[in-house]
């Protein structure tokens, strides 16, 4: 795997929600975002390949562009299979070897196309599943995901260099699928505050759900 010290290096995200770098947005994505442009301001190359929907509502146009001299966004349709496996293996062709590339979240038509054509084409990867293997999300139509497990997913996940959580909750669920590969907890972070923390005032008075 390449190392940040290597001029060459390039960062590669793949993501299946849309990553915008000009705005924050929830969940995976804005991770994703953050370290995206993190990489970018210290001169590092990266590039963010994510999918053009948002929970099956297209929210972002599909195209190649780029934001500033060290950022490229790549967005892809993911509601049509074959246009989406081939722009991906596309893309994965043109990675060079000793890129650092991350493969975020699960149980989605395109984290498992990336990383089905990662391991054809030898491209090392690490997998960060964003708490979509913890066991609260996994009692949630638990039956499909160890099926897709099963199927798809275990193999590409034990495919990975390395396997990033952000709890130790996360990890009771890779003992009971085979999966040995070394994983290692980093818990998400956050920006620390230039100035003491102040409690909010309540925005609702009383008790509240």
């Amino acid at each position: 795997m390449a190392t940040w010290e290597n001029d060459a290096v390039q960062v590669w995200h793949f993501c299946a929600s849309p990553v915008d770098p000009e705005a924050e947005t929830g969940g995976v994505s804005n991770v994703v975002r953050a370290l995206a442009l993190e990489t970018a301001r210290l001169g590092i190359s990266t590039t963010v390949v994510c999918g053009a929907h948002e929970l099956g509502k297209m929210t972002a146009s599909p195209g190649d562009r780029s934001h500033g001299p060290n950022l490229r966004v790549v967005t892809v349709r993911a509601d049509r299979p074959l246009e989406l496996l081939i722009g991906i293996d596309r893309l994965i062709r043109s990675i060079p070897v000793d890129a650092a590339i991350h493969v975020h979240a699960g149980f989605s038509v395109f984290a498992d196309f990336a990383m089905m054509r990662l391991r054809k084409h030898s491209r090392r990867y690490v997998y960060t599943p964003h708490g979509k293997l913890s066991p609260g999300m996994m009692r949630r139509r638990q039956w499909l995901k160890m099926s897709w497990l099963a199927l798809v997913g275990r193999a590409n996940i034990a495919g990975a260099a390395h396997i990033v959580v952000g709890s130790e909750g996360e990890c009771g669920l890779f003992a009971r699928i085979g999966l040995t590969g070394p994983v290692t907890v980093i818990s998400n972070g956050f920006e620390r505050p230039d100035r003491p923390l102040q409690p909010d005032p309540p925005q609702i008075p009383g008790p509240y759900l």
